[in-house]
């Protein structure tokens, strides 16, 4: 058996106050050995391990990451978008009646069923109330899913914080690399 140990870099952050609401703290692990973000924090804990680079470290990676690839490695579109799933249902209620697909009074049918799962009248959860009351097959391409907000909230607070602190250890070369 074999084993490696590395040592591993703790920052802990505390947002201020105007930004408390969101997130109030967070201890984010940075392993430059395995390329590792791990974090601990009042929004979620959250976890990824990347592929090792050639030509920069893994904190210069770090600094460099937006939004959208950050939230895609660290979580999953686990909750859902009903006003921009609406806003699909309306566009391809109006593109089916536009193709010819469905008449006009399929089109006002499928509309009001669209408005009553708009007002909340369902019975089930959202995804299920789309899936009884369209009539169409693939009903899992109306609805969007996003992000949660406490992982939306992590990179927004503590991930845009982090990569600050990062920016400054590098451009002072206290990076350990």
């Amino acid at each position: 058996m074999s084993f490696t140990k590395s040592s591993v870099d703790c920052y802990s952050i505390r947002p201020e106050e105007n930004e408390r609401h969101r997130c109030l703290w967070a201890l984010v692990y940075v392993d430059s050995n395995t390329w590792t973000l791990s974090a601990s924090s009042d929004c979620g804990d959250y976890s990824y391990r990347w592929g090792y680079e050639d030509g920069r470290t893994f904190k210069q990676f770090l600094t460099t990451l937006d939004k959208s690839y950050f939230l895609s490695k660290i979580s999953d579109r686990t909750e859902i978008d009903e006003k921009e799933s609406i806003i699909r249902m309306k566009e391809f209620c109006i593109n089916m009646y536009r193709k010819g697909s469905i008449n006009k009074q399929e089109a006002r049918e499928q509309f009001d069923h669209i408005k009553d799962i708009e007002n909340g009248y369902y019975d089930e959860d959202f995804e299920h109330a789309v899936y009884e009351n369209l009539d169409y097959d693939d009903y899992n391409d109306l609805v969007v899913h996003k992000y949660p907000v406490g992982a939306i909230a992590f990179y927004e607070v503590i991930f845009k914080e982090l990569q600050k602190i990062l920016k400054d250890e590098i451009n002072q070369g206290s990076e350990v690399v």
